[in-house]
């Protein structure tokens, strides 16, 4: 049956879900808009074509496809870059040109529209590069097929397509028999190569250890969301999307941590994406945006990725496979019993919310958290939409509700898109959930989020939001200009500032009534009560709220990195500094305030007993001080003067940090968390007297200049650069005198953040600061930040000094809690200290360095004390060798600590005969005096290093040599204080907290000591003897007693976990194998008591239950699979398994540490523990049937 052209056209994009049409009249398709509404569409006339574009865009997005319909020429090169912005970002948009008349192109008239030159291809040849299909509609026998052919490809590709339809052709008589049917679309052939595809894939995805998902914005064109959803949730794998891929699948499952961010996520994720040896990424789309600077990328080798028509193993790229149906088939196929299922779920952070009770309301928003406040405001199957600038990248920080879409810039970034396509989404949005076909959600908004300078862009849309009467909340983001630009670059230039427009007038000036809702915040407190009317939240048409910022004010990622970049590389090219600091008396005129000539190190090294300088020295009479060729061996040769290096750009970094801090926490907030924890008992461990002065002694300047944390950080520098000056008499105030108030100096800063970190691990719930963990990680983040720029900065001085070697020391203790006790970072900055303390040359008899008052020598030698012991303790629990050995150091420690002093601030010096493992009966449990304990414990340990490395080839001495060391390790217990010395539970003690946990630590040091000696002893750590399981024993008794008595203890210079993680998972392991062994060999006396199995399961169940570790911290994994092994072994117990006959091949069958070191407890152990056959509950071995 013969129908017009235009209403087959119109009826075919209703069936394909189309119902209303975007576009802007113009001669060319007046008569082709007749038989819009005709055909059930609704025409929306946009303000202009450009944003008929966007429009149709964002209807695409949501209904799987748009239209628009311009007129030739001047309408639909006015769309070009919207069509462009589509085609980039797959958006199926089915652009429809009015030409002219045919015969008006045949006879090439000069006609308006054109360059009056008689070519009219030239718009077509345009959309030729933008479009994935195009057709001319010419003759009326071919224009069914020629349509449906168009709009086929429009869907199969998900990117628009071009048709024109001349004047005189819309009401031709075309044939109807096509729409009978719905349009044909090929479908794959099954192949050999796609079931070998197939199989590939689900080898790798069966036999993954470490297996991720990644979902990218193109999985929505692949029309494969419904499966990936599927897959995430059969797996339970962890999974992230992209920017472009957000919104896609359910945010709310427990696996989805959000978008990948790369370089600028959180090292926790960044290692966790890096380690994973299967990565399944559907839908790639690798523009720069999209991929944070192509950091988010995926190792290509271990990365399987499904893209439109092929499967990509690495780089091997196998075509023709598609990835809607492998997806299908993988997520069919998949066995759930063979993949990875974590254990304990990995610890992986994930979006999170802020609520107002998380900000201070008076204060001003800022975007640091005004984001993830908003997020509170979103409900199931909203559409967000962020535009290009800092929304953009804000929304990317929001957890979403199910059925929530975002829509993101992503690599086209056409400022100015988001509202008409707010526009577009809307539309979609109404249409479906008056179709009941919107997840079962009616009341459903459509969220736009945009800056000042991108809402001027295509104001004039918000028109449409009014007449179409559409639910849209505009959020308008007033940061007085392109931010965004500013970031990237011209921050002061005039070029980024716009018009200053009243911009909640607007609605009024588009057609608005007087009660469409509009208002405005500059305070938290005023977003508040906005969100919470019943309007904002319920209404059913146009609701916008102008939101103030400052105007260099963005999101933490690429921006703000940008931002501060531009702001490093201004200090640079400034002539004069924004701060200069006060004049100095003791700098001559002109001189700079930061040393030009580098610090002469004590024991630099390269001037030893070997070098030229001593061989020059036998050469050069030594009374011939004036000759220049003369240096005297073990003095520095004075540097030549160096210029100071280029500081700006870090000194830019440290004042953004301070800036962060400062501005998102009190100080006098910090410091009454500090004076809390040290009403408590604990302190930093070498500078807790320095700590008790920064409480006082740190002032901020005033926070209203806008460069004030760069004046700042210029003068806490310049005071840094300053020498630490003393004499023989100096006492500890004058020394602090040096570093206070107006003295103040990085060193300090860095001390006292330091102490917040310790303290925020301490005191769980500090109202003032923090109510939620998250609150409590991103104030430890951004103090951790502070300390590591402190350090950074003083060290960048070549100036070497007792503050910054304190800081240095505190720094790695921070970092062991950070980043866990085992990572490469912490070891590192181990050696690092360690290097210092021989640059100063504090390695060396302290005693022979005149010149020092004695409270600084005390300090001095407890850093080395610290250091010495910890160099140690971290070797035997990383298995690594020690760096720090006695053959090459002075052996010293810090004297006995009074008890009116146990800082020894009023030390009057050690006796030239003074014997460290002697000890004043009046000495109190302090820091100094653990550090004092620990040096003795691990001048033990270094011993049996060397005994372990050098065992004697004749072993019938060896004994010998271990019962030596034994002797001497019971002689230093024998010489404790008695009050030290633990004679029964701790629960039974007396003392305050502090001391409690002092003498635990005490004993478990000791009690190591002789751990450490037995393992030397046996033939194999699975067979262990009689008195290594009864030191095994005492070590689990007392942390079981520090476990549940945690909350009367304050730590005493080890944590609690450090303790768990160094004593008691040994000890646990040695009980562990010693009652395998009871098991496999009935007729061996019983070495073990009945409490062993009492104590085990108490310190499962605590460590499982997450009160003492939690996932996110990173000594969790070692303890979690420790914890695993004991548990299976608690649980086999319990069924009561029949004791093993000696013929039951367990020796055989298991091999058992083919490769442990008998120092050796970490994490290593506890994999080959696990595999032991008695902790398999495998029938046969276990005797049942």
């Amino acid at each position: 049956m013969p129908i017009k052209l235009a209403e087959y056209l119109f009826r075919r994009l209703s069936q394909l879900g189309i119902g209303s049409i975007h576009g802007v009249p113009g001669d060319y398709n007046l008569e082709l808009l007749d038989y819009v509404e005709p055909a059930g569409l609704r025409w929306v006339g946009n303000a202009n074509e450009l944003n008929a574009g966007y429009a149709a865009d964002g209807y695409a997005r949501i209904k799987g496809i748009g239209a628009l319909i311009t007129t030739f020429g001047v309408g639909e090169l006015s769309a070009v870059n919207a069509i462009a912005g589509a085609y980039a970002e797959r958006a199926p948009v089915v652009h429809i040109v009015g030409t002219p008349e045919r015969s008006s192109q045949d006879g090439r008239k000069l006609i308006h529209h054109t360059f009056n030159d008689g070519e009219y291809k030239r718009f077509a040849q345009i959309h030729a590069h933008l479009t994935v299909a195009q057709t001319r509609l010419w003759d009326p026998r071919t224009c069914p097929e020629q349509i449906d052919e168009v709009l086929k490809q429009c869907l199969i590709h998900s990117r628009p397509v071009y048709i024109e339809i001349p004047v005189d052709l819309v009401r031709k008589q075309v044939c109807d028999a096509r729409l009978s049917n719905s349009i044909p679309f090929p479908e794959a052939i099954p192949s050999s190569a796609q079931d070998e595809v197939l199989s590939r894939v689900l080898e790798r995805v069966h036999s993954a250890k470490q297996p991720i998902i990644l979902v990218d914005g193109e999985s929505r064109a692949l029309g494969i969301v419904d499966d990936l959803q599927k897959l995430t949730e059969k797996t339970n794998w962890p999974t992230w999307c992209t920017g472009f891929g957000k919104g896609l699948l359910d945010e709310t499952l427990p696996n989805f941590h959000g978008i990948y961010r790369g370089d600028f996520d959180s090292p926790a994720i960044q290692n966790f994406v890096r380690q994973a040896d299967l990565v399944l990424c559907f839908g790639p789309h690798h523009s720069s945006t999209n991929t944070y600077g192509y950091s988010n990328i995926p190792e290509t080798e271990n990365t399987i990725f499904f893209t439109d028509n092929a499967i990509g193993f690495g780089t091997e790229t196998v075509r023709d496979i598609s990835s809607k149906d492998m997806t299908f088939q993988l997520v069919k196929d998949l066995d759930p019993t063979r993949i990875t299922r974590y254990t304990r779920y990995p610890d992986l952070p994930r979006d999170y919310r802020l609520s107002f009770a998380d900000v201070l309301l008076d204060q001003a928003i800022n975007q640091a958290s005004l984001w993830r406040v908003l997020a509170n405001f979103l409900r199931e199957g909203d559409i967000v939409l962020g535009e290009t600038g800092t929304a953009g990248y804000g929304v990317r920080e929001m957890p979403l509700p199910k059925h929530v879409r975002l829509f993101t810039p992503v690599t086209w970034l056409s400022i100015g898109y988001m509202l008409p396509g707010a526009q577009g989404a809307a539309l979609a949005q109404e249409e479906l959930v008056a179709s009941s076909d919107y997840h079962g959600v009616n009341n459903a908004r459509t969220i736009l989020l945009i800056g000042d300078g991108s809402f001027q862009m295509t104001a004039q849309e918000l028109a449409t939001i009014i007449r179409h009467r559409l639910n849209v909340v505009i959020f308008l983001i007033n940061n007085d200009g392109y931010t965004i630009e500013r970031c990237i670059h011209g921050r002061k230039q005039g070029y980024n500032d716009i018009s200053p427009w009243r911009y909640l007038e607007a609605p009024s000036l588009f057609g608005a009534n007087k009660s469409t809702f509009r208002g405005s915040a500059r305070t938290w407190n005023e977003l508040k009560n906005i969100l919470e009317n019943d309007t904002v939240k319920d209404g059913r048409e146009l609701r916008m709220i102008e939101v103030f910022v400052d105007r260099e004010d963005a999101p933490s990622g690429p921006l703000l990195d940008c931002l501060r970049d531009q702001k490093a590389q201004e200090t640079l090219d400034r002539t004069v500094p924004d701060f200069v600091p006060s004049p100095d008396p003791t700098l001559a005129a002109g001189s700079s305030p930061y040393p030009r000539e580098r610090n002469r190190y004590p024991n630099p090294g390269y001037i030893g007993s070997s070098s030229h300088v001593a061989i020059f020295n036998h050469i050069t009479p030594p009374d011939d001080q004036g000759s220049p060729s003369h240096l005297k061996a073990g003095t520095a040769p004075k540097a030549a003067p160096r210029s100071q290096p280029d500081d700006e750009l870090l000194i830019q970094r440290c004042a953004d940090a301070l800036n962060l801090l400062f501005t998102s926490f009190s100080l006098s907030a910090l410091k009454e968390l500090v004076k809390l924890w040290c009403a408590k008992g604990a302190n930093l461990a070498l500078t807790g007297a320095i700590v008790h002065r920064c409480i006082d002694g740190i002032e901020l300047p005033p926070l209203t200049s806008e460069d004030w944390h760069l004046s700042f950080a210029n003068q806490l520098l310049a005071n840094s650069a300053r020498p630490l000056e003393h004499t023989q008499n100096s006492n500890f105030a004058d020394f602090c005198s040096h570093f206070m108030y107006q003295n103040i100096r990085w060193e300090a800063l860095g001390i006292f953040v330091s102490a917040v970190i310790r303290a925020t691990m301490d005191i769980s719930f500090f109202p003032s600061l923090y109510t939620t963990e998250e609150i409590t990680y991103s104030l430890r983040r951004l103090c951790t930040r502070v300390a590591d720029y402190a350090l950074e900065i003083t060290l960048s001085l070549d100036c070497l000094n007792d503050l910054q070697l304190f800081l240095q020391y505190e720094n790695f203790i921070v970092h062991s809690y950070v980043d866990g006790d085992h990572s490469y970072y912490s070891w590192r900055k181990l050696g690092d200290v360690i290097s210092s303390i021989c640059a100063l040359g504090y390695h060396e008899n302290l005693d022979e360095k005149p010149g020092t008052p004695p409270f600084l020598t005390e300090l001095r030698r407890a850093v080395f004390a610290l250091i010495y012991s910890a160099d140690k303790n971290v070797a035997i629990f990383v298995g690594r060798p020690p760096r720090m050995l006695k053959q090459f150091c002075h052996f010293q420690a810090p004297s006995c600590s009074p008890p009116d002093d146990v800082w020894l601030l009023s030390s009057t010096g050690q006796d030239s005969d003074y014997d460290i493992s002697h000890w004043s009966p009046l000495t109190k449990a302090s820091y100094m005096a653990e550090s004092r304990w620990t040096a003795l414990c691990a001048s033990i340990k270094e011993d049996i290093f060397s005994l372990q490395r050098n065992r004697p080839s004749d072993m019938e001495h060896f004994p010998e040599r271990v019962a030596y060391i034994t002797a001497m390790a019971e002689q230093n217990w024998s010489l404790l204080p008695q009050h030290f010395q633990l004679r029964t539970n701790i629960r039974q003690c007396a003392q305050d907290p502090f001391e409690r946990d002092f003498i635990g630590s005490v004993r478990l040091n000791h009690l190591h000591v002789l751990f450490l000696l037995n393992m030397l002893l046996l033939r194999a750590p699975n067979e262990p003897s009689p008195p290594i399981v009864d030191i095994a024993e005492q070590i689990l008794c007392i942390l079981v007693d520090m476990i549940l008595l945690r909350d009367q203890l304050t730590n005493s210079g080890t944590s609690l976990v450090w303790k768990i993680v160094y004593y008691g998972l040994p000890a646990a392991g040695i009980l562990l194998l010693a009652l395998l062994k009871e098991r496999t060999t009935p007729n061996t006396p019983r070495v073990t008591r009945p409490r062993t199995l009492q104590h085990l399961t108490i310190l499962a169940a605590e460590l499982q239950a997450g009160s003492i570790i939690t996932p996110r911290e990173l000594n969790f994994e070692l303890i979690s699979k420790a914890m695993q092994t004991v548990q299976c072994f608690l649980d086999s117990d319990m069924q009561a398994a029949p004791v093993m006959t000696p013929h039951d091949p367990v020796d055989t069958y298991w091999s058992g540490y083919p490769n442990q070191q008998s120092l050796d407890f970490e994490i290593g152990f506890w994999e080959s523990l696990a595999e032991h056959p008695l902790l398999s509950l495998d029938p046969r071995l276990i005797g049942q049937d």
